[in-house]
């Protein structure tokens, strides 16, 4: 089994080189160390001897990492410059140390791993073949006798240094020269001879030299030599050169082998690229692609052979840019492109190309590579449009905080209103003054309104406790119109077909006030030219829901349908995703019909949808009868008589003096005794003081010393409790509702009127 390749780090950012580790680990790789410096580096490679090392350019201490890539390549440790610099200077700089690989941060794992691994097999033969070289340098130079080859035209390739010495030629004069040029060869008349190359050639047979045959140095030295010729063959006994007086021909078999090896091993790297790697002529027609470029592209070799790599060009004129380039600046590095397929379908990839010279100089192709990068930039396009999605969002979410604030306030000042209002009115009942009387009734019906406005306005963040009630749907929808009929404008109209006979619903209002608005927000942005929207209800015995998912015997069924532009069979199931939308950046968030959705699992019920693109879509949700009463919508014409308490003492806890006045007021003519405090340390002092006299706390939630539930700890009240009535005009977190709601503690929701309040003590006394 293979060990693992061994990697040193260096890295003086310690998160990104903690990073890398990981990366490295997870590829298979075994990391040595992780430094951070220069000098630490040479030492830890000098110890550790790694078989990579992956250097960032910029390091802690004095010398930067091309300084100590210098070091590594003298230690025989091959470097891959792994940082964030890609200017010119750096690459020229780098070039110097003749790296293995350049990868830019960020860097995908592939490119890191298929770059340790052409660098581990580059360095493995090149080892090789060093060895190799080393070995038949020696020996050559060993050799007592002279040693000269020859190609099949008899022409020089190879000289060793005895040779040179006999000759009087330099390996780098006598290369390519003529063999009896070179090899000067006279008998001992003086009269010239030449070597029986041709008939060694023809016969293939191993020739001696004619005896007394001298050889004349350039200089004109004559040095007798006696040996032989033998026939260089290649592995198909073919004959390719000679070798003069003596040659060890296994080495240059090996020679040729490592030659061989070296094109094999490019020609695999050609193929075996993940990246689609072509070469074209200067028109640009196919010469050479790779089988990456043929998948890419879903070509046979022999179809794209036939085709122009213009034509594969969505955008012509981007073809003839990166031919500009090309030629202008020799090479083309990353350029963007959309280019089609076999299919016509189109991908994205980037391009980097370089020009192709003949020996001239003269240009006569182009050569490249093509990298898909559709997945990425569809990848990255989800991003964007998520990281749109989720800003939006958090708008609306501090759009609702502030809503929440705000009603706080609304809440309290109502409540004040809401209550003079009602005791007003309780003055003035016996009083001889319609008008009088008409007023406060006109200012008593214009606060419940400025309620509900806050309620609605509350409906945008979904800040209202959750309270299930049985309630009238019809009433609910109908005390909405005016709202609506301002959401949608005036090119939308609301039609109603609500059924006289329709069950009340266990439901919590303000969540389907909220279902009913999104849905018909919904319709109105599929009707940009106008059109109608229909409310319906009608009873419902649930037949249209699948039977797995029918948990009620009776429903109300409320549908909402709109005469607008329809939905797309295809994404019909995904409308109810989070963040889906169709629509335009900034005309939505996605959120209406994932909230519709939650609010209907939260009530039991079950939502359907059908659509027709270019007719319109209907939405029809069923929510769960568990009382088959209906609720009435006439409201009783006698007038509800107050509860009357029998002296109790009630401890009012509310920090805002408008609110605190008025629920003392009407509790004292209501026939309670009232204590007043506005803060929790206050009103613990009277508890200490009172606790056996008091009968019932009424607290505001938020106080400004505390949230009121802090009495519930206070260790008077834990030894004998006393009831409580909670109050709040914040809305979620800030009313602790869960924990009222999950402790079943009283709580009233401001604004509250005189009934509600005297309604409420009256419960809990």
């Amino acid at each position: 089994m293979m060990s693992r390749a061994k990697i040193l780090v260096v890295e003086d950012e310690s998160i990104v080189a903690e990073d890398i580790k990981q990366v490295l680990k997870k590829l298979g790789y075994s990391v040595v160390g992780t430094v951070s410096e220069g000098e630490l580096a040479i030492e830890f490679a000098l110890n550790e001897r790694p078989d990579v090392v992956l250097m960032d350019i910029v390091l802690k201490g004095e010398k930067t990492g091309i300084e100590i890539a210098k070091k590594m390549l003298d230690l025989n440790i091959p470097v891959i410059y792994l940082t964030a610099y890609a200017d010119e200077i750096t690459l020229n700089k780098a070039k110097q140390t003749a790296p293995y690989g350049f990868i830019l941060k960020p860097f995908e794992e592939q490119t890191l791993k298929s770059t340790i691994e052409m660098a581990l097999y580059k360095h493995r033969m090149e080892q090789k073949l060093r060895e190799k070289e080393l070995w038949f340098s020696t020996t050559l130079m060993s050799i007592g006798d002279g040693v000269i080859a020859t190609d099949i035209e008899s022409k020089i390739i190879l000289m060793n240094p005895v040779a040179e010495k006999f000759t009087g030629w330099t390996q780098e004069e006598a290369y390519g020269e003529p063999l009896d040029k070179v090899f000067n060869l006279v008998n001992e008349k003086g009269e010239k001879i030449s070597p029986d190359i041709e008939r060694v050639f023809k016969t293939g047979e191993v020739m001696g030299l004619l005896d007394n045959t001298f050889l004349v140095s350039k200089q004109g030295i004559m040095i007798p030599v006696d040996d032989s010729i033998a026939p260089i063959k290649d592995k198909f006994m073919g004959i390719i050169g000679a070798v003069i007086v003596f040659h060890d021909i296994v080495e240059r078999k090996l020679v040729e082998r490592a030659l061989k090896e070296s094109e094999e091993r490019y020609r695999s790297l050609f193929e075996e690229s993940h990246d689609a790697i072509f070469i074209t002529t200067r028109s640009g027609n196919f010469v050479l692609v790779n089988q990456s470029a043929l998948n890419l592209f879903n070509y046979k070799k022999d179809e794209i052979i036939k085709l122009n790599l213009r034509d594969l060009f969505v955008n012509k004129e981007q073809w003839d840019e990166f031919k500009f380039q090309m030629e202008h600046s020799g090479s083309v590095k990353d350029f963007e492109v959309e280019l089609y397929n076999k299919k016509k379908g189109v991908l994205y990839c980037m391009l980097t190309g370089s020009i192709r010279k003949d020996d001239e100089g003269e240009l006569h192709g182009y050569q490249g590579i093509i990298r898909d990068i559709t997945e990425k930039k569809k990848s990255d396009a989800e991003k964007e449009k998520i990281k749109a999605q989720l800003l939006q969002a958090q708008k609306m979410e501090a759009i609702g905080v502030l809503a929440g604030g705000v009603a706080h306030d609304f809440n309290n000042i109502l409540t004040i209103i809401q209550g003079n209002l009602d005791l007003a009115l309780m003055r003035v009942e016996n009083y001889d003054d319609p008008e009088l009387i008409r007023d406060l009734k006109a200012s008593h019906e214009a606060s419940v309104r400025a309620a509900d406005l806050t309620s609605q306005l509350l409906l945008f963040s979904r800040k209202q406790p959750m309270r299930f009630a049985n309630e009238d749907l019809n009433q609910i929808i109908e005390d909405m119109l005016k709202m609506l009929h301002r959401l949608i404008g005036e090119d939308v109209s609301i039609k109603t077909d609500l059924a006289e006979d329709l069950y009340s619903a266990r439901i919590d209002r303000g969540s389907i006030e909220q279902l009913v608005m999104n849905l018909v927000v919904n319709a109105r942005d599929a009707m940009p030219e106008g059109g109608e929207v229909t409310i319906k209800t009608v009873n419902s015995n649930g037949d249209e829901i699948p039977k797995d998912k029918r948990k009620y015997h009776l429903y109300v069924k409320l549908s909402l349908s709109d005469n607008g532009q329809g939905i797309e069979e295809d994404i019909l199931n995904d409308i109810f995703n989070p963040f889906f939308t169709t629509k335009g950046p900034g005309k939505g968030t996605g959120l209406g019909l994932s909230v519709v959705f939650g609010i209907v699992q939260q009530h039991n019920g079950w939502i359907d949808v059908n659509s027709e693109p270019g007719k319109g879509t209907v939405f029809s949700v069923y929510l769960p009868v568990e009382n088959k009463g209906k609720k009435s919508k006439q409201k009783s014409a006698k007038k509800a008589v107050l509860p009357k308490g029998e002296g109790q003492l009630v401890l009012v806890i509310e920090d805002e003096e408008g609110v605190r006045k008025f629920i003392s007021e009407v509790l004292v003519k209501s026939q309670y005794n009232v204590i007043q405090a506005k803060t929790i340390e206050f009103a613990e002092a009277i508890i200490k003081e009172q606790h056996r006299d008091i009968n019932l706390i009424l607290c505001d939630v938020v106080l400004p010393d505390g949230i009121g539930l802090k009495l519930l700890e206070n260790p008077i009240l834990q030894k004998k409790p006393i009831p409580m009535i909670f109050c709040s005009g914040y809305t979620g977190t800030r009313s602790r509702w869960e924990t009222i709601k999950n402790r079943g503690i009283p709580f009233l929701q401001k604004p509250f009127t005189v009934e509600e309040l005297l309604a409420k003590v009256n419960e809990v006394l």
